[in-house]
């Protein structure tokens, strides 16, 4: 089991200077307000990493999936029962990809928040002298 410390590194990702600005316990009343402290409910984040780890199976099992499947459609008792564990099998690969289509499009939203954040940042303190007395660097 990891100490709070730890769970916390791993959760900031190496972003320290981020961390130090906004602080550990934002982190964690942020993450609260998604789906409360004691909440048994899927969290807001674990279905992207669900959804992932299913995603990059899938793409590393193709040839698998492919045979498994020309062998399980074979042994069907008619071509009524063929198509529809076939169709049933492209429904949820539509539907995986539907769903990672969906997930990529609101982690791009949040990039998109990122750098309009990372924008007003910059734009703030473009007018705050470096140490030198040099203008900051470009972001």
């Amino acid at each position: 089991m990891l100490t709070r410390e730890a769970t916390e590194d791993r959760a900031w990702g190496g972003h320290t200077a981020l961390r130090q600005l906004i602080g550990s316990q934002k982190l964690r009343e942020y993450t609260e307000s998604l789906y409360g402290v004691t909440s048994v409910a899927d969290p807001e984040f674990e279905h992207y990493r669900r959804y992932a780890i299913l995603g990059g199976l899938v793409a590393q099992n193709t040839e698998q999936i492919t045979e498994a499947l020309a062998q399980a459609l074979e042994g069907e008792p008619t071509p009524e029962a063929r198509e529809a564990r076939l169709w049933r099998v492209m429904g949820e690969l539509k539907a995986l990809a539907s769903t990672l289509d969906y997930l990529a499009s609101d982690l791009s939203s949040a990039a998109q928040e990122v750098r309009r954040s990372q924008h007003e940042v910059y734009s703030a303190l473009q007018r705050v002298p470096t140490v030198d007395g040099a203008p900051p660097p470009n972001a």
